[in-house]
């Protein structure tokens, strides 16, 4: 196969993607020779085509190749791990993730990779329980929140459970692991009246909408699954990375906000947490008055543009009041 012609089959191969056939995306991967091929991007694309159709062991030969032309790749390691586990090869599995671990020492996603690694070798509930209480320090999220809850209640641990299906509720408010939460919660004591009223009501927007997959729908996709590709121009590879480092930004400026609803002042404290950077433009006096612009970027908010901030100092005094933005 020439140059050209691996353009047209890697271009074709991209469209199905978009369209969601994968099933036909992946028979024409098959015709390529992927050992000459030199994109990881592409491979790693490829790699979790086969994913989702449930090939692991391509998926693993595709990541394999990749990791031939960029070892040490977190993402690859990552998912090189992951598939070692679906497959069983767990000493293989152990390897990537030491290695994982070694490039991303920081990434909470390490959990997450020992807890499958625990849970596929059947190790006992109370280490897996130390992971997600690990993880939970780090990055607290609705699946995992309520994976950990689910452990309580298996090792009779009835009122931390509780505890942890009560936390998950007041963070998340809404969600399919929020439904389950209470499910859960149900089994020990009955619900508070406001979350009772929420269970009632969990399937009114989605009735209006006719969907109901909101509780049937399948479990949360592996790291560099189905979603991925839906309207995925960028590689895979790296939007995972950019992805998931976003989510997680995002998640700990939510959780840090939650800390500061009703302040009484204004603290460092806060600043550093909630602010990323404040920038203080030259003062303008063109109107008669003084106006000094201000903005200021939130940690994985950025501006938030619903009006600007001009401190007007016309009497000596510091008064604050907001303008609209004019086009």
């Amino acid at each position: 196969m020439d140059k050209y012609e691996y353009k047209i089959r890697s271009e074709e191969i991209k469209t199905l993607i978009a369209e969601g056939a994968y099933a036909e995306a992946a028979e024409i991967a098959d015709t390529i020779d992927w050992r000459r091929v030199k994109s990881v991007m592409m491979l790693c694309t490829v790699s979790d085509l086969y994913k989702v159709n449930r090939r692991y062991e391509d998926a693993k030969n595709m990541l394999l190749l990749a990791y031939e032309k960029k070892p040490g790749g977190r993402t690859i390691c990552y998912s090189l791990c992951e598939l070692c586990i679906k497959t069983e090869e767990f000493v293989q599995a152990v390897n990537y993730y030491n290695e994982f671990t070694r490039v991303a020492p920081k990434d909470p996603e390490r959990y997450i990779l020992q807890y499958r690694l625990y849970e596929a070798q059947n190790v006992n509930l109370e280490e897996r329980i130390g992971v997600l209480e690990e993880l939970k320090k780090r990055d607290y999220r609705e699946k995992w929140a309520y994976e950990l809850a689910y452990l309580y209640h298996r090792v009779g641990l009835a009122t931390r459970c509780v505890e942890e299906c009560d936390e998950l509720i007041l963070w998340f408010g809404e969600g399919k692991y929020v439904i389950k939460a209470m499910e859960l919660k149900m089994l020990h004591q009955p619900l508070s009246f406001s979350q009772q009223e929420a269970y009632d009501h969990r399937f009114d927007e989605y009735a209006e909408e006719g969907d109901a997959e909101y509780i049937e729908g399948s479990e949360e996709q592996d790291y560099g699954a189905q979603e991925a590709f839906e309207g995925q121009e960028q590689p895979l590879y790296e939007a995972f990375d950019n992805g998931e480092q976003e989510a997680h930004d995002l998640r700990q400026f939510l959780k840090s906000v939650r800390k500061y609803t009703d302040p009484d002042e204004l603290t460092a404290e806060m600043l550093n947490e909630l602010i990323d950077k404040i920038i203080v433009h030259a003062p303008d006096k063109s109107s008669g008055h003084r106006r000094q612009k201000i903005e200021i970027y939130y940690k994985a908010a950025g501006i938030i543009d619903i009006a600007d901030n001009l401190c007007e100092a016309g009497d000596g005094r510091g008064q604050w009041r907001k303008e609209r933005k004019t086009a």
